[in-house]
């Protein structure tokens, strides 16, 4: 599975020591398309779809529960580098 930010202690630990703990937060909610981070819960669903028998035909796949992180927008351009550029 490829977890986008998660709203966890440890994200919150590391937004406090920065220079600027609200500006911190705001930029990596701002890293999703949805403009959220993901929380723990969310992250657990998907992998009880996949410990489940729903998931029985899945194998070999990378599940994004990135809330977008991976999605280029907000006026990113695609970038060959697999970056995005700045418009």
């Amino acid at each position: 599975m490829l977890p986008g930010a998660v709203d966890t202690p440890l994200a919150r630990q590391v937004v406090a020591a920065s220079a600027d703990p609200q500006a911190a937060l705001a930029a990596c909610h701002g890293l999703q398309l949805r403009g959220t981070m993901g929380t723990p819960e969310e992250i657990a669903h998907v992998i009880a779809f996949l410990a489940s028998d729903l998931a029985s035909f899945v194998t070999g796949a990378a599940i994004a529960a990135d809330g977008g992180l991976m999605v280029p927008g907000g006026g990113l351009g695609f970038d060959p580098g697999g970056a995005g550029v700045a418009q």
